[in-house]
């Protein structure tokens, strides 16, 4: 008769299955050690099942990646070794519970405070903190905020169309303005109209 090995303890005390092992509950105590416990595949990818009697989800890896797969499918949520992280589909709320309506939906808890902030590593002249507002990269509709300038839009990708002054307030335009009325609540010089040697003012 042959007997196959499905359990052995060894002199360290570690404990071999040949098979699955179930129980109603789990308790893993590593000591010191940070990684409690491995989860350990021979091929491109290796989970855990969490499942409850509606449905369940996969937390797995794929090399460096970690993924969420909602029932074992695609994955809706992946975060790489390099920092990226991707949601390649829906939406993502922040500071509600309630489903996005947009691919990013943000709701603050005030009405005074800002609820998204854009802002470089770096303050000093020259800096510019840019949201960008285009179907493609290179289509260059944006929005910066200069360190001197103050606000600049941009339909292009070198020159601003309009110039708030950080310091006055004062608008430029790069270009003609047209409108249907014009309204002036000023004191001394509320309008100045002036001709260079090249054009008309």
């Amino acid at each position: 008769t042959t007997y196959s090995r499905l359990f052995d303890i060894s002199s360290t005390g570690n404990a071999t299955f040949s098979g699955a092992v179930s129980a109603t509950e789990l308790t893993v105590n590593s000591g010191g050690a940070n990684v409690a416990t491995s989860f350990i595949s021979t091929d491109t990818t290796v989970g855990i099942k969490l499942q409850d009697n509606n449905g369940n989800v996969e937390l797995s890896a794929s090399g460096s990646t970690f993924n969420i797969q909602p029932s074992g499918g695609t994955s809706v949520f992946s975060a790489a070794s390099n920092g990226n992280v991707n949601i390649p589909n829906g939406g993502l709320m922040v500071g509600a519970t309630t489903a996005p309506s947009y691919p990013l939906h943000i709701k603050g808890t005030t009405q005074t405070n800002a609820i998204l902030a854009v802002e470089s590593s770096t303050w000093l002249p020259g800096s510019t903190a840019e949201l960008r507002l285009a179907y493609v990269a290179g289509h260059n509709r944006s929005i910066k905020g200069h360190y001197a300038n103050g606000l600049e839009f941009y339909t292009n990708p070198t020159d601003p169309v309009l110039t708030l002054s950080a310091n006055n307030g004062n608008a430029t335009f790069s270009g003609s303005v047209t409108s249907t009325g014009l309204a002036v609540d000023g004191t001394g010089s509320a309008i100045e109209l002036s001709q260079s040697t090249t054009g008309s003012a």
